[in-house]
């Protein structure tokens, strides 16, 4: 309780002298949020019901300038109630934490508490008329679909893990040039563990009103190449991503591809629908299906091959918001639904349902597999 009692001050503290600048044009900000996420799990295969509770704080700080640019971002956690290693939220965390070169900080109380806080980014930009440079902990996103990234070979996320809004960062650098009106090259580089490292150039640019990207490099000592595009067919937006990992001693070449399309419809509505394709995913029905595994890498968007995607969402007045959205891996006989409904309280603070359903086939049946209930409160500072 001291730790929580210190961490509010703080805020308070770095939030009433945020947004401030000197003479040399250098501006400081600072934001953050806090949120309360409450977590329901129902029975799954005989598997008793659980509860959850995270309190979870991210605090940003931020320098711009002309010139430089540097941020320092961090998130605390505090876990307590049922913590079972298959628990997918926390073991997300955690694994991911453990991905990269990290410096968690990890207190565990007991069996059913853990207070986890987590360097997410500290990095410094110099930028020139045509250059960047920009060195240490940071999210070099070169994803252009909306729902699956095979070209983001530096952060690979989990689609169902919407607590998470900015994603992890790798250690690395990111050097970009504008070599004229639309085009760019950028060379990026993540330190991993175990010394290893993936690297690589994207080449991008415009015409005709299509935006295209090409990138080759190393990920994990497989050579790896792809490409991009984004543009549009009518009233209809159209993106895709394609990848290509090359064979590296026991493990053979892969390939990733995912396409995508949306639109906006009449009323603020926004429709949009995608298909994966992961070689290293499963072909078949698993045997047992709390094996399933949501750990994502680069290699592996999903847990399935083949991967379907269709969603909704709607803003129904200017306080409440709806979505639903809807997987199916076919092959795997798969489905996951999960909808969620968005309410703005106040200025700054929200009111966030989610559920995610599971259905698969079991014992020469098809049913549900089990359901998860997020509540969520978040206040924006």
């Amino acid at each position: 309780m001291k730790e929580f009692l210190l961490l509010m001050m703080s805020i308070i503290m770095l939030h009433n002298v945020s947004a401030q600048s000197d003479s040399t044009g250098l501006a400081f900000s600072f934001n953050g949020y806090l949120k309360d996420l409450n977590t329901f799990s129902f029975p799954i295969q005989q598997q008793k019901s659980s509860y959850t509770q995270l309190l979870h704080n991210r605090m940003n700080l931020k320098w711009t300038s002309t010139r430089f640019n540097a941020s320092l971002e961090w998130r605390n956690r505090f876990f307590w109630g049922d913590l079972p290693k298959q628990d997918p939220m926390l073991a997300r965390h955690l694994e991911n934490a453990n991905e990269k070169i990290q410096f968690p900080i990890v207190w565990t109380r007991n069996k059913n508490s853990l207070l986890h806080t987590h360097l997410e980014r500290a990095w410094i930009e110099v930028k020139q008329k045509r250059w960047s440079y920009k060195f240490g902990r940071q999210r070099i996103n070169w994803g252009m679909n909306n729902s699956w990234n095979p070209n983001d070979i530096f952060n690979a996320y989990n689609l169902l893990d919407f607590d998470y809004e900015e994603r992890s960062g790798v250690d690395g650098f990111r050097v970009s040039h504008v070599l004229g009106e639309m085009r760019t090259i950028e060379w990026a580089g993540a330190f991993l563990r175990g010394k290893e490292i993936t690297t690589a150039i994207k080449y991008g640019f415009h015409t005709k009103g299509v935006d295209w990207q090409f990138l080759t490099g190393v990920y994990r000592s497989m050579i790896t190449f792809g490409g991009g595009w984004q543009g549009s067919m009518g009233d209809w937006g159209f993106k895709g991503e394609l990848q290509y990992f090359g064979s590296h001693q026991e493990q053979g070449s892969l390939f990733n591809g995912s396409m995508e399309v949306d639109r906006l419809t009449p009323n603020n509505g926004y429709l949009y629908a995608s298909i994966l394709f992961t070689e290293e995913g499963l072909k078949k029905t698993p045997a047992i299906w709390t094996d399933l595994s949501f750990q994502n890498s680069p290699l592996k968007l999903m847990p399935a091959q083949w991967n379907l995607l269709v969603g909704f969402r709607k803003e129904i007045s200017p306080r409440f918001n709806a979505s639903i959205g809807l997987i199916h891996a076919p092959f795997v006989d798969l489905w996951i639904l999960y909808p969620s409904v968005n309410f703005s309280v106040i200025t700054n603070v929200d009111l966030d349902l989610f559920l995610q359903s599971f259905f698969g086939e079991s014992n020469d049946s098809f049913g549900v597999m089990g359901h998860t209930l997020f509540l969520r409160g978040k206040w924006s500072f």
